[in-house]
């Protein structure tokens, strides 16, 4: 009798099995893009974010206005990191090395990085995800006053910020509080991804689609739609056994009725493809 040899985890899923307070972001963010770059130096590219932290740190600081002060003057002002305005929907704009190497970024991308910098010097910078747009707050300075590394490290009102969602959502769209609450490494990791996600599934690349869905499964593993839509993205690229094996997961964590109804549903899709193959 043979038996099956299981593949070690993902590096990625493997960090995600850690609890919040020990995963580096940054760490995470580069260990996803292995999918992509399965070549990718990791240390390398930490080892150049905490070189531009020991930067922003020796810059004097005496309260957290210099702070930011600090961190615009070294990676914006000094080394150039800003947003990609010119080629937004360049999918190398969510891996966080290349952001490194060209110094443009999305905005979520780029605030990754101020993210990382912050972390190691202790300073209590959080993300904003802002529908369409992500910010970033110092949480000494106002509450009302935001950073935006994707403009310059521009610092904004709210009401600037609000402007910007109406921007994207349309004149009339609200506004709420909720929309800048700071949110955790896992809703910024799933936030990257989901960016990934959507260039890759337009494009009916299903393989890369999957990649990106499989990550996401690591972040959220509760999340039942996302395990639903992985064994769909499985389905049409043709790997069936992968997709039957997600499924069959889905199903016994899938509690709720809505839940349950999806999974039938994808697994009459996965019935019908295989009918067709056969």
């Amino acid at each position: 009798m043979t038996s099956t040899v299981k593949a070690p985890p993902h590096p990625f899923d493997h960090l995600m099995r850690q609890p919040g307070p020990r995963i580096r972001l940054a760490k995470a963010a580069l260990l996803f893009s292995l999918d992509e770059y399965p070549d990718l130096d990791v240390s390398r590219y930490l080892a150049r974010l905490t070189r531009l932290a020991r930067e922003v740190g020796a810059e004097h600081v005496h309260g957290p206005e210099d702070e930011w002060r600090a961190m615009r003057t070294v990676l914006f002002d000094r080394h150039g990191y800003t947003g990609n305005e010119a080629d937004y929907k360049n999918p190398a704009n969510s891996y966080l090395h290349r952001v490194i190497d060209t110094r443009r970024g999305i905005p979520i991308s780029l605030s990754v990085l101020w993210l990382d910098v912050a972390a190691t010097l202790d300073w209590p910078l959080v993300g904003i995800g802002l529908p369409g747009h992500f910010v970033l707050r110092h949480e000494r300075m106002p509450e009302d006053v935001y950073i935006d590394p994707f403009h310059g490290a521009a610092l904004r009102s709210r009401g600037e910020c609000a402007e910007m969602v109406r921007l994207i959502l349309g004149a009339s769209a609200p506004v709420s509080d909720a929309m800048f609450q700071p949110v955790d490494k896992r809703q910024t990791l799933r936030r990257m991804l989901g960016n990934l996600y959507a260039h890759y599934v337009n494009l009916n690349d299903w393989r890369r689609s999957a990649d990106v869905l499989s990550r996401m499964v690591a972040v959220v593993p509760d999340e039942i739609p996302v395990r639903a839509e992985l064994a769909r993205v499985l389905t049409q690229e043709g790997s069936l056994g992968e997709a039957a094996e997600v499924l069959e997961e889905a199903r016994e964590l899938a509690v709720f009725e809505p839940e349950q109804k999806l999974i039938h549903e994808r697994a009459r899709e996965l019935h019908r493809r295989r009918a067709e193959l056969n």
